[in-house]
């Protein structure tokens, strides 16, 4: 991290420095006092299932600079209160980009962000150090997390936002005050809170509208509802898909090897990955590597060693099946294109698929098309974990396994491995169908 005056990080958490930090500099920051290394700041985070004020001391044995806290019982008496400890998360992040030289991308969409990000960030690579996201940490910890690992020489920043719910991007945005913005998809998800697809847009909007003027926006074409999106005027857009109207549009490569594209400049990239949907994800980030710097070999050469993030678009062998694992999170943009590589395989296609959360009123609707999307897929046994298993089985046309827990569903599970062919899991975040594999290392 860049180093940051202990006493700007106080005076922007409207606390009163001890004289004695005065002069000290913050060189990181920690949530967790399991991680936390001599010269962090600790902020003491509440959340549904941990309390941070109760490792308050036990950071600052480990020698934290200082610990921030609400207010609580038996806090050690240095600690520094403060009414919003989550506030302090984004001073610190600010105070580190605004010392920064460094090429912002932010990733943002409703689906594909992490795999996409994942694979930006390895493609760019040859252009100096980076500092991307880790994992799917792209919310009010896990950004300003992300930010606060920006060193001094970092040249580049891959930053993946999140949102569930409306007027969670824009202050995220804000924060990261990206360069240029990858919009991966819009899709239904947490229409609890968005209510309808167009919910969804105006929220992941809010990154694009974060940009500077003649800031850049590198949008999927491929995504039907950013093809009539009407764009900040103040904003260069790049369109980059397979459709035809793309301002950069890639071929589908056959690869022996697994996932390949050929770019708009005539080059093709190939890699080891498995799901035919990683295509798309693919070509938007080798593209976008390729406009901000990073010549044809350069990608080539990154591509070849691209690997899927953990439970997005893994293939494993099991016994005799092959097990496609995308199991991180669910929702029908995501689920759809699982089951649409499931139908591309040959031989026997099954899946283990669970209820996708957060989509409110349109949850019934929504698991019913879900159902008649694996019905015409050619999916022979499907079992099903989690709520909604009705509607699904009324859109499937077949009877479904149903089970209410994933611990519930592992003997069917072991029984689905032994018949062979092709099996997907898929499901929301929740329903943790990772379980499943971890009880089933052979068949």
């Amino acid at each position: 991290m860049i180093p940051i005056p202990f006493a700007e990080v106080c005076l922007r958490a409207g606390v009163s420095c001890p004289p004695a930090l005065a002069r000290a500099q913050v060189t990181g920051m920690s949530t967790d006092s399991r991680t936390l290394l001599a010269g962090d700041v600790f902020v003491a985070i509440q959340g549904d299932r941990f309390d941070g004020r109760k490792f308050v001391a036990e950071a600052l044995e480990r020698g934290a600079l200082a610990a921030f806290s609400q207010a609580g019982p038996n806090l050690p008496a240095e600690t520094l209160r403060v009414a919003d400890p989550y506030e302090v998360l984004a001073h610190i992040a600010r105070a580190v980009r605004s010392r920064t030289q460094a090429r912002v991308i932010a990733i943002a969409g409703s689906a594909g962000k992490t795999t996409c990000k994942e694979m930006l960030a390895k493609l760019l690579a040859p252009l100096g150090p980076l500092v991307a996201s880790k994992a799917s940490f792209n919310n009010n910890i896990g950004v300003p997390a992300t930010l606060a690992c920006i060193e001094s020489g970092t040249r580049r920043v891959v930053a993946e936002i999140g949102t569930n719910h409306p007027g969670e991007l824009a202050p995220l945005a804000r924060l990261v005050r990206p360069h240029a913005v990858v919009v991966t998809s819009i899709g239904a998800e947490h229409l609890e809170g968005f209510g309808d697809l167009c919910g969804v847009l105006d929220e992941e909007m809010e990154a694009v509208r974060a940009l500077p003027p003649g800031g850049c926006a590198y949008v999927n074409f491929d995504s039907e509802p950013l093809r009539h999106v009407r764009f900040p005027s103040h904003v260069e857009v790049i369109r980059i898909g397979f459709r035809e109207g793309a301002d950069y549009r890639g071929q589908i490569l056959d690869s022996p090897r697994g996932v390949g594209v050929r770019l708009p400049s005539g080059s093709t990239v190939e890699s080891s990955l498995a799901f035919d949907w990683q295509r798309s994800n693919l070509l938007l980030a080798a593209t976008v590597a390729h406009l901000e710097g990073v010549s044809n070999n350069e990608l080539i050469q990154a591509a070849s060693a691209l690997t899927p993030a953990p439970l997005r678009g893994e293939q494993r062998t099991i016994g005799t099946s092959t097990v496609l694992v995308d199991c991180y999170n669910s929702n029908p943009l995501s689920a759809q294109a699982s089951l649409a590589d499931l139908a591309t395989r040959s031989g026997r296609k099954a899946a283990v698929l669970g209820e996708m959360r957060e989509l409110g009123d349109a949850s019934s609707a929504a698991h019913e098309e879900l159902g008649r999307e694996a019905r015409n897929c050619g999916i022979s046994d499907v079992i099903w974990v989690g709520r909604f298993a009705e509607d699904f089985a009324r859109g499937y046309g077949r009877p479904v396994k149903a089970f209410a827990t994933t611990s519930e569903a592992q003997t069917s599970f072991s029984e689905l491995l032994r018949s062979g062919g092709t099996v997907l899991i898929k499901a929301s975040r929740g329903i943790a169908l990772e379980t499943l594999l971890e009880c089933s290392t052979h068949a």
